[in-house]
Formats: structure tokens, C-alpha cells, sequence
């Protein structure tokens, strides 16, 4: 029936590391809760795991908001609320590492799924000099090669300049 396959919302208060629910995402409305003393053990905690697909950040404390979205890389992000970032279709959603890679919906979706790439055409002898050309591609022992040209202004400037060089 479907009563026996629904899970009332559950709050899972610190689960030992060992547990399932501890290592594995959850997708459904279990959540594991734990207990620091002070910002810095939960940060050290969230570090030493795999990042997170996503991260809820709890409290009136705008500095130290700051400070946890800054230390910890994830996925999508809510403050003061659960879940809400999934919903929102102007932002992008994904995670990072191992909870997936990339971001989807809208224009981020867009451009994660889109191939950019980066197209260079060699215009040839027609829009550059010889002796550019002559510097670009072997062999580099060439007379009026582009790099003894630069060597020899630089050396020039440097003779002719009013300070000495160490």
C-alpha cells in the first residue's frame, strides 16, 4: 500500500559516521542533524568528506554565513530554509565531484551543455610580415628571425639606457 512506502519527515540526530544515512546522499525527508561546539569542528567535519550536493546554512549571523559558504564548496546553497534552491529555475542546479558534475536549467544549463570552443585560423603569409612568419615557425636558425631581432632591440636598449642592469 501506499501508506507502508511513505517516511514521515525524520530528523536523524548524530549518526554515527558509519551509518549509511551518514555516507550516502539522501533523497527524501531524512535529515541528518549533527552537534558542534564551535563553527570551526563543523567546517574541519564538512572538509574531510566528499563536497556536498548542497548546503543549508541556518542562523541570523551574516559574517559567519559568509564565512561557511566561503569555506565550503557544494552544490546549490539555501540560507535559513531547506531544499528551496532546487526550485528556483533562475538559478542553476548541479553539484561538485563526486555529487555530480555541472549545472542545469536556464542559461548556466544551457552553457554546461553547449561544446564553447575555441577556434584559431592560422591567416597565413597574407596578413603578416616574412619576418614575423620567420620567427614563429622552425627552423629558428634563420637570418632575420623575429626572436634575434628582439634580442638585439633589447640589447640595444639596454646599452643605451641612462641606468645600469645587475
Amino acid at each position: 500500500s501506499d501508506a507502508a512506502r511513505r517516511v514521515a519527515p525524520t530528523l536523524i540526530l548524530d549518526a554515527g559516521d558509519t551509518l549509511r544515512v551518514s555516507s550516502e546522499e539522501i533523497f527524501g525527508p531524512l535529515l541528518v542533524v549533527r552537534t558542534y561546539a564551535r563553527l570551526a569542528d563543523a567546517l574541519s567535519y564538512i572538509a574531510a568528506r566528499p563536497k556536498p550536493l548542497a548546503l543549508y546554512y541556518l542562523g541570523p549571523d551574516r559574517a559567519e554565513e559568509r564565512r561557511v559558504l566561503d569555506a565550503v564548496a557544494s552544490g546549490g546553497v539555501t540560507v535559513n530554509d531547506t531544499v528551496m534552491h532546487c526550485g528556483q529555475e533562475d538559478l542553476p542546479f548541479g553539484g561538485v565531484g563526486a555529487s555530480g558534475h555541472g549545472r542545469t536549467r536556464g542559461r548556466d544549463g544551457f552553457r554546461e551543455l553547449s561544446n564553447v570552443r575555441g577556434v584559431h585560423r592560422q591567416i597565413g603569409h597574407a596578413g603578416l610580415s616574412q619576418l614575423v612568419l620567420d620567427g614563429l615557425y622552425p627552423p629558428y636558425d634563420r637570418a632575420g628571425n623575429i626572436v634575434d631581432l628582439y634580442l638585439w632591440l633589447k640589447m640595444r636598449a639596454l646599452r643605451t639606457a641612462r641606468c645600469s642592469v645587475m
